[in-house]
């Protein structure tokens, strides 16, 4: 976890309790009775939606690669009439083949292969 990472907070299989952004790095805060390790969050929504589908049973799960799914959960947030594409576009730095090779250590002609 990170800072500025979402975060949505679940009860059991079926709710969804609300969504925050990691605010901070971790703290371990021993003035604490229980949960002494922390981050802080700045919650966009806190309440009680109806889970799409049936939640994992783990307490921490990275959700990140199941983009369907963050969709899903991202829509319960949504106001009315607001559409997924009215999200601001996030400008990325432009990431090139070469940019790739270079991080996974892979030679042109197998990523070419691999790409086909």
């Amino acid at each position: 976890m990170s800072v500025g990472d979402v975060i949505f907070v679940k009860k059991g299989y079926s709710l969804v309790l609300g969504r925050g952004v990691v605010e901070s790095d971790y703290i371990f805060d021993d003035e604490r009775e229980e949960y002494k390790n922390i981050r802080e969050v700045k919650w966009t929504h806190f309440g009680e939606w109806e889970h799409p589908g049936q939640a994992v049973q783990k307490t921490l799960t990275d959700i990140t690669i199941y983009t369907d799914y963050v969709e899903k959960l991202e829509a319960l947030f949504r106001d009315e009439g607001e559409e997924a594409d009215d999200k601001p576009e996030i400008d990325y730095d432009v990431y090139t083949q070469r940019d790739f090779l270079v991080d996974v250590s892979m030679s042109e002609k197998r990523y070419n292969t691999l790409r086909s």
